[in-house]
This record gives structure tokens, C-alpha cells and sequence, in this order.
């Protein structure tokens, strides 16, 4: 199936009816979920494809219908779409080419995807994609980074590997401006078309090669969703391919990060990365920043996969069982040949302090999320930014509490101290020295900071210490 070219709506009013007509349908993440029996939308299987479209079928219902439409690749007949999508609604969605008509018969050119209450369109995860300027589905990367974004009102958003525009239209509801960039003019005309859909008129699309044609200005929030494949191929297409390490986009994009990040901004990067046996990704992005004052560096860890797997996932099978195994071959002789030992997968965010206070580097585990958790991540940050800050003391009017992320506070015979989690995912049981636990142990939301200095037997400023620490594990609120 080759690419389409998507066209502009003559009536954009027609196209921004979708989102709210498809969710109230039943065309959201969750009702996918369900329907499909899929831990997330996008972890659809090719090879499930049959049992996918039996689903549907078995269900009779019109998010079956939408699904196997614009999800699954079936034909479908035109009468039966116009009994819940108004014709005219319809008529633009074939003047886009967002839908193929032939003799009253509807294919979709695109995949649609629901994520947070928009409607994303992507080219089809069935087409080839060595196709030239294949626009990619929205992956376990794209929901990532969609549902760990911090939502915060800012003033100007930057979203480079702009892609789909996923990230761009998310932005859109909280930013004053938002600004997409990408290399590959094809996903230009998906971001223009998703923008438009879901009514994002502050935003911008421009075809640039990462930050180079950036509009002049510092930016309050910074997205990317690069490649990062480790590919042994260097002939591959320019907006695919990161080059032999996989790190090669990213590394510009962290080293250019302080031409466009403005002070009080932040930048979010999902992907994958190689890991080694001697050096931490940790150590390498901050090499990259090239700052140790003024910048917050944090990395959300959330899977590791071995070397054999992951070249599995990603390789192309469309060719002969030779070529395929020549191509794994290749892939497998270049990890190796680099010392990539597995890959993890990610989340980077740093942040650009106000003040040129004494930087830091942190890692978190957690768990890949299903949903919204923005607001923990922009929390978190705020503890670091807090922990580490030397000018900053904390109110000594406030009662701090602990934080509805734990449930509660262990204890053993020594004084060792231990946490468990109230959800586990975005925090992990963690532990305590007796110190931080005796302290945590007063905490009780009525205490007052002031009066749990003053009672602190090792004085105020080994109480501020502790405090710091608790606050940069988001113990407490």
C-alpha cells in the first residue's frame, strides 16, 4: 500500500467534528483497550490482525465498526458509515484523502488514534515502512511522551520530530504558540491535517533539520520524539535514520538544547538507548548538555530490553528469509562490534534553572504509564529543582505530610526505614536510613517545619538536608 498525499480541507470546521464525535462513539484509548483485549492502543500485533477484526465483528458495534475501519485496514460501505457520521463530515474526510471512495465503498489511507481526547492520523502500521516519507504510528514512544508531558500553562512550545504533530496538538491547550518542526515534508502534511482536526489554530508547522529553522525566541517547553534506532545501514533516509550508535539526533538535539530552551523551560526527549557496560546514558546526556550550572538533568527509566529482542522488533521482514537474516546479521555485528549490551527505553527531561544554581543528574525507575501523569513528573522536577537549589528554604510556617504517592512508612529493629508505594508505577518501594526515617516518622501534616527543626536532635541544618533528600523523592507534600 503506497503513501497517500493528504490535501487541504476546503471546510476545516467539518474535520475539527471528529474528535468529539468518534470518543462519544466509542473510539477512545480505553474503549480500545477493551474492545481489542490490547494493554494499550498501541501495542496492536500484525500478526493479530484476524482476531482483531473477529472482535469487531463479534461486538456489532459502531466502535467496532470505526476501528476495523480506520485501525485494522477493512472496506467498508458508505451507507453504513453516514448512519453515525453526518455525510458532509464524510465528504471532507475524502477530499483530505483521509478516506478513499469507490463505488460507495470507504477505505481509509490513514490510521486514526485516540490519545487524551484527540484524534491522531498517522499513515497505516501495515504499510511498508521503507516507503519514502512513511509517517509512523503512534507507538509506545508517542503515548509515552503524550502522557508524561507536564501540562502547564506556557508561552511558547517547541515540538521538533514533529512527526504525526501529536505532541504539537497536545500542546496546543496549554501553550500561547506552539511550533512544529521536521525534516520530512510528508509528516509536515500530517501535522497541518491533525492540527486542523482537533482545532489547534496556534499552531505552526515548519520542514527544518532539528532546531535550524526554528522561529528566533526562547521556548517554555521543548518536545522530541527523534529516531534512535542504532542502525548499521547509514544510507538510510534522512528522517529516519540516528546513524550507527542510535544517539546521533539526540546528541545534537541535548547540545544545541540551550540556543532554544528558555530559563524556567523544559525539554522532554523519549527513546530508546543503548546501554554499556561502562558508561550510564545518565552520564552521556549530561556530556552532552556540557553544563553543570543552571540545568536539572532527570531520567525516567522504564524498561530494559536484551540485544537479540530488540533487533527482532525492529528489523525489516519484507524480503527474502536471506535478506532477513543478512539483516539481522548486520544489526547484530554492529551492537556488538560497539559494546551495546541492551537497550533501555525512556524518558529525558531536562529543565533550565531561572538562576545558575549548582546543576543535577537523576534517575528514576518506573513503570511505562497507560494514562496522564504529567502532573507527577512536573512535581518531581519542582522537588529536584527545590532539593538541590542552595538558595532555596522552605516556609517555616508549612505542615508537610506524607505524600499520596506512599501509603506507608516501615520501620525495623534497627531504624531502617522502608516505603511502600500507594500505586506502584510512577514511585518504587523505596528505602530509608534511620535518620530520614525518624524524621519521616514526625511528619504528621500538624507539625509545622519550624517546630520539626527546632525538636531535631541533630539541629536545623541536618534537618534541612533530610528534608531536601525527602522532597527530591517526592516523599512529601
Amino acid at each position: 500500500m503506497a503513501c497517500v498525499r493528504l490535501s487541504a480541507p476546503r471546510q476545516p470546521e467539518q474535520l475539527t467534528r471528529l474528535p468529539g464525535l468518534f470518543e462519544s462513539l466509542g473510539y477512545s484509548e480505553a474503549d480500545l483497550r477493551e474492545l481489542l483485549r490490547i494493554p494499550d492502543v498501541w501495542d496492536l500485533r500484525p500478526h493479530k490482525l484476524g482476531t482483531y477484526i473477529w472482535r469487531c465483528q463479534r461486538e456489532r458495534s459502531v466502535r467496532g465498526f470505526l476501528t476495523a475501519l480506520f485501525l485494522l485496514g477493512r472496506t467498508i460501505p458508505r451507507g453504513g458509515m453516514e448512519r453515525f457520521v453526518p455525510p458532509e463530515v464524510i465528504d471532507t474526510l475524502v477530499e483530505t484523502s483521509v478516506l478513499g471512495e469507490i463505488d460507495g465503498k470507504l477505505t481509509a489511507n490513514v490510521d486514526l488514534y485516540p490519545c487524551e481526547g484527540r484524534l491522531l492520523a498517522t499513515d497505516p502500521y501495515m504499510t511498508l515502512e521503507n516507503e519514502p516519507g512513511h509517517v509512523y504510528k503512534l507507538g509506545a514512544d508517542s503515548y509515552t511522551l503524550a502522557h508524561m508531558t507536564p501540562r502547564r500553562p506556557v508561552g511558547r512550545t517547541l515540538n521538533v520530530c514533529a512527526g504525526s504533530g501529536l505532541h504539537a496538538v497536545l500542546a496546543s491547550s496549554h501553550s500561547q504558540e506552539v511550533v512544529g518542526l521536521d525534516i520530512n515534508s510528508r509528516a509536515l502534511e500530517f501535522c497541518r491535517l491533525n492540527a486542523a482536526m482537533n482545532g489547534c489554530w496556534n499552531c505552526s508547522f515548519t520542514l527544518s533539520d532539528l532546531y535550524s529553522k526554528a522561529p528566533p525566541g526562547g521556548y517554555d517547553l521543548v518536545l522530541a520524539n527523534p529516531p534512535f534506532v542504532p542502525s548499521p545501514h547509514p544510507k538510510e533516509m534522512a528522517h529516519r535514520s540516528p546513524g550507527v550508535t542510535g544517539e546521533e539526533v539526540s546528541e545534537q538535539l541535548v547540545a544545541e538544547l540551550p540556543k532554544v530552551l528558555a530559563p524556567g523551560g523544559t525539554f522532554a526527549m523519549v527513546l530508546d538507548y543503548p546501554i554499556y557496560n561502562d558508561a550510564g546514558y545518565l552520564e552521556r546526556v549530561w556530556g552532552w548538555l556540557g553544563q553543570t550550572h543552571g540545568w536539572g538533568l532527570g531520567l525516567v527509566h522504564l524498561a530494559t530490553v536484551g540485544v537479540v529482542p530488540y533487533i527482532e522488533q525492529h528489523i525489516d521482514y519484507h524480503n527474502s528469509w536471506e535478506k532477513t537474516q543478512q539483516n539481522f546479521d548486520s544489526y547484530l555485528s554492529s551492537y556488538q562490534s560497539q559494546g551495546i549490551v541492551a537497550m533501555g527505553f525512556g524518558v529525558v527531561f531536562i529543565r533550565r534553572f531561572k538562576r545558575p544554581n549548582p546543576g543535577f543528574k537523576q534517575l528514576k525507575l518506573a513503570t511505562t504509564p497507560v494514562g496522564p501523569i504529567g502532573e507527577l513528573v512536573g512535581n518531581w522536577l519542582d522537588g529536584l529543582e527545590k532539593a538541590f537549589d542552595p538558595n532555596w528554604s522552605p516556609d517555616p510556617s508549612w505542615k508537610p505530610q506524607l505524600s499520596s504517592l506512599y501509603s506507608k512508612v516501615w520501620r525495623d529493629r534497627q531504624g531502617q526505614g522502608k516505603l511502600e508505594p500507594s500505586e506502584p508505577g510512577w514511585v518504587m518501594p523505596l528505602p530509608l536510613d534511620p535518620k530520614q526515617t525518624d524524621f519521616l516518622w514526625r511528619v504528621d501534616g500538624e507539625t509545622s517545619v519550624a517546630d520539626l527543626f527546632r525538636d531535631w536532635p541533630g539541629g536545623e541544618v541536618e534537618a534541612n538536608i533530610i528534608l531536601r533528600h525527602l522532597l527530591g523523592y517526592e516523599v512529601l507534600s
